[in-house]
């Protein structure tokens, strides 16, 4: 499989932004898209080599809001993954994940064409993301809470259990991830399992 390069896709998205009408510039972007070669699936060990780099190149630095990671969680999810299931690869330079690149890509149609053939599994490899993500935010809750006095780790027992308008799966869950042998986070681990088994009782009459 013959590999195409990062500098190749740009130029030619840009090119065809600029003019999509000029003769040459949609011949070179009919082009590019013959000559990519897309795959439909990407076996789990790969999978797991991507998430990996997908969390490292999103590590979310303490001094930025929390929009602007998401925004380059997105970034990511196209140059980490997307291009994984092409024979373009994620193996460039990292000066080409910018905002700007990202918005050629997508903008020029060359995003949408790759995922008409994959978007399936990059759907899922996208949710193991997320999840993974989300899992690293909750161990660092829990160690945070190891690190509480009793006081503050009863204060914030109570506030779980004023939560009335989360999911009760959402609570079971992070109940199963606070059994830690850390005698202080048990209250906060009730908490959960007994405000979710009360909604998931209520959800069940309310269905009735």
């Amino acid at each position: 499989m013959e590999s195409l390069n990062i500098e190749r896709v740009i130029e030619v998205c840009s090119k065809y932004l600029e003019n999509p009408i000029d003769k040459n510039n949609s011949k070179l972007f009919t082009e590019l898209k013959k000559d990519l070669v897309i795959k439909s699936y990407i076996p789990v060990a790969e999978k797991v080599m991507i998430l990996f780099k997908m969390s490292v190149d999103a590590d979310k630095p303490v001094n930025i809001p929390s929009s602007i990671f998401t925004v380059g969680a997105e970034v990511v999810c196209l140059f980490d993954a997307l291009f994984a299931y092409t024979n373009v690869g994620i193996d460039f330079d990292d000066s080409f994940k910018t905002y700007e690149n990202y918005d050629l890509i997508y903008s020029s149609g060359l995003a949408d064409y790759m995922l008409e053939f994959c978007h399936r599994d990059y759907d899922r490899l996208v949710h193991m993301f997320e999840r993974t993500v989300s899992y690293e935010n909750l161990q660092d809750l829990t160690e945070t809470l190891s690190k509480l006095d009793t006081k503050e780790i009863a204060k914030l027992t109570n506030s779980f259990k004023s939560f009335k308008d989360e999911d009760p799966q959402k609570f079971k869950n992070m109940a199963d991830i606070l059994r830690l042998n850390d005698d202080s986070l048990v209250g906060i681990k009730e908490a959960f399992e007994e405000d979710a088994l009360d909604k998931a009782l209520n959800k069940n009459k309310e269905e009735k």
